[in-house]
């Protein structure tokens, strides 16, 4: 028998989660929807399955191999957009029979509730987590043990004996519940969660890796990383106080993005450079404008990007030419969140744009307050301009190449000169 899955290549309600991975690989209870449709393909006597993915194919292709893990044969085939299921059925079925037509499912839903899709509504998404729980096929999963009736925990997961569980109640493997919470009704704690005590979490869906802070209350929410989204009122929150609520599922393989050198360097350059940007910041109050303009940005290196990665405050002087501009960065390099020479930060929706091997080598890469790009004449700051220069620079990094481009984008902090302004040729005749 053979099976064919298209996996979703846009939900209404998915847009915040599929920036962290394709809709067909979010994991829910525990699982993600790809490995819950194969589960149950297998169990059905499927053992052929070809699965349509039109959003990060080569993701999908890593995550399922050829189906090794469930004893299928699996192939993942790219397509330009998603297609509809008897158009699937008609290219890829193979001229089968009536008899012996493949199976198609959309990837939008969990095995046992066909009618019922994900991602079309945040609060209808909430509904189906809810039902499956409740559901003993799909909460009995490898290592979850129902304690009591509708209350599911792993047997890998730790619950202190003083917390409040109120089913139902789904926590996953590696999970972490501390004392004097109170979890439940209708909650979902995915593996790796860590709730601290004293933590409430109430109609909520607390995703892999997150952790919930003593004094957080989280109800009718979606608690992924340091985001917050309620499912009921459609908002969202970035949440910037790590005590309450963080992500804790990978770390940067550093907290210092700078070397003791570069700290060094960058803090001998701003003295120097003091005169030069205390004349911007008069010219800013001449002009009763505000001294410095913020951005919010993603600043690599990091592991995991999505909808809730954390941002941070960029701040530029607002009356200054060319490089000097980024002169509060420097300060940024000498507490080491910033290198000196490195790729721009991005905002979180120029980052979540990258795509494949050239994205991650980007986000590997320290960001920088200068970069190939400003070396190259390019602007830095914009993704089609500075792209190329990313790359190469992401690939290669040698210690010759980061000086050459510090050595060539000295002259342009230390002598201001505004790229965007054309030079202007002189039209005096010779006498």
């Amino acid at each position: 028998m053979k099976a064919i899955l298209i996996c979703p290549e846009y939900r209404p309600a998915g847009s915040a989660f599929q920036r962290m991975k394709p809709l067909a690989l979010m994991p829910v209870l525990g699982r993600s929807l790809l490995d819950h449709a194969l589960s149950s393909l297998k169990k059905n006597g499927v053992t052929e399955v070809q699965v349509l993915a039109c959003d990060r194919p080569e993701v999908i292709r890593d995550a399922v191999g050829k189906g090794e893990a469930w004893g299928l044969s699996v192939e993942v085939t790219g397509t330009r957009h998603e297609l509809a299921a008897d158009v699937a059925e008609l290219r890829y079925g193979g001229g089968a029979t009536a008899e012996a037509r493949p199976r198609v499912i959309v990837l939008d839903s969990m095995p046992g509730f066909p009618d019922k899709v994900l991602w079309h509504s945040h609060e209808s998404t909430f509904a189906l987590l809810r039902e499956a729980m409740q559901k003993r096929e799909q909460a009995a999963q490898l290592t979850m043990h129902e304690i009591s009736p509708g209350i599911w925990i792993s047997t890998k997961a730790s619950v202190s004996s003083k917390a409040t569980l109120v089913a139902p109640v789904w926590i996953g493997p590696h999970a972490s519940i501390g004392a004097e919470t109170r979890i439940g009704p209708d909650a979902v704690v995915e593996a790796g969660a860590f709730i601290d005590a004293g933590a409430v979490v109430k109609d909520s869906w607390i995703g892999p890796g997150t952790y919930v802070g003593s004094t957080a209350a989280i109800r009718k929410s979606f608690a992924w990383g340091n985001g917050l989204l309620n499912w009921s009122l459609g908002s969202f929150l970035e949440v910037r106080d790590t005590f309450l609520l963080n992500d804790i599922s990978r770390r940067s393989p550093s907290q210092r993005r700078a070397s003791l050198m570069e700290r060094l360097a960058a803090f001998l350059l701003m003295l120097i450079s003091s005169p030069l940007a205390l004349a911007a910041m008069i010219r800013s109050k001449l002009r009763l404008q505000d001294t410095f303009f913020q951005k919010r940005v993603i600043l690599p290196p990091v592991f995991r990007l999505d909808a809730f990665s954390r941002t941070y405050p960029l701040l530029n002087l607002r009356n200054a030419a060319g490089l000097l501009k980024r002169w509060p960065e420097l300060w940024l390099v000498v507490r080491g969140d910033m290198a000196l020479v490195g790729n721009r930060p991005l905002s979180a929706e120029n980052a979540i744009g990258l795509r494949g091997s050239f994205g991650q080598l980007w986000l590997e890469c320290p960001a920088g307050v200068f970069s190939l790009a400003d070396a190259e004449g390019a602007d830095a700051e914009s993704i089609s301009e500075s792209q190329a220069h990313a790359a190469y620079f992401s690939a290669t990094r040698t210690l010759t190449l980061r000086l050459s481009v510090l050595r060539r984008c000295l002259w342009r902090f230390i002598v201001p000169i505004d790229p965007a302004q054309p030079m202007k040729l002189s039209t005096a005749q010779p006498q």
